[in-house]
């Protein structure tokens, strides 16, 4: 097969390329909870929002600095709170988000209390900041509201795309950190008590713990 290399065949096949790729960002407001989260792809070496050098002896920042899930959670944490500046409340409360996030250096599973925290202090900051959530540089979506047969109320969720990825399940019953699992199709996310949540387009299931059933839910249109 010959091709044309003749100017006017190379600029058509650049204008080709263009409209694709114009095709593809358009489409991107339209993709559900689950394509999104797993479109971001999270740093390969994840750094905190501060300088390690500078960590104090035995304190919670060295963990930070060691813990390159945790690094990548404070990083994330931190351009969040950059951006929410239209809620006054948040930089009030950031001090004492800090004061509970220190304490769990005294926890016997310091990361894991980290971890909780840091998704914690994420999913607020996403939740009360529109500014926060209109921005998608980093590696956090959402909150997300479903609405889920046999559910009442709503449930949010908010996914955190780190290495391994996490959602954030809460409702006015519990507060669930569920860890990416692998799956055939979406994004399923479960915990070692049987909860799981799987975020498939514009919809997904719910399973609040073992025993109970698979709930089927739609996502609520977004504000």
């Amino acid at each position: 097969m010959r091709f044309d290399t003749t100017a006017d065949a190379r600029a058509a096949r650049s204008r080709n390329i263009t409209r694709a790729v114009g095709g593809l960002l358009l489409a991107l407001p339209m993709l559900g909870a689950a394509t999104a989260a797993m479109a971001q792809a999270p740093s390969p070496s994840p750094r905190p929002s501060f300088d390690c050098a500078k960590a104090r002896p035995d304190s919670v920042d060295l963990k930070v600095c060691a813990d390159p899930l945790i690094a990548a959670l404070d990083a994330e944490m931190a351009r969040l709170y950059r951006l929410a500046t239209d809620s006054r409340g948040i930089r009030k409360s950031q001090p004492g988000w800090l004061r509970q996030r220190d304490a769990c250096h005294a926890n016997a599973d310091e990361a894991n209390c980290l971890r909780d925290s840091y998704l914690a202090r994420i999913d607020e900051l996403r939740a009360r900041s529109r500014a926060a959530r209109a921005n998608r540089n980093g590696i956090s979506l959402g909150p997300f509201t479903y609405r889920c047969q046999g559910i009442d109320g709503q449930i949010s969720v908010t996914f955190v795309n780190t290495d391994p990825a996490f959602a954030r399940v809460r409702n006015k019953e519990r507060v669930q950190v569920l860890q990416q699992e692998i799956s055939g199709s979406g994004a399923r996310y479960g915990d070692a008590a049987g909860a799981m949540f799987w975020s498939k387009g514009r919809g997904g299931l719910y399973q609040a713990g073992p025993g109970l059933p698979e709930a089927s839910c739609k996502e609520e249109p977004r504000r």
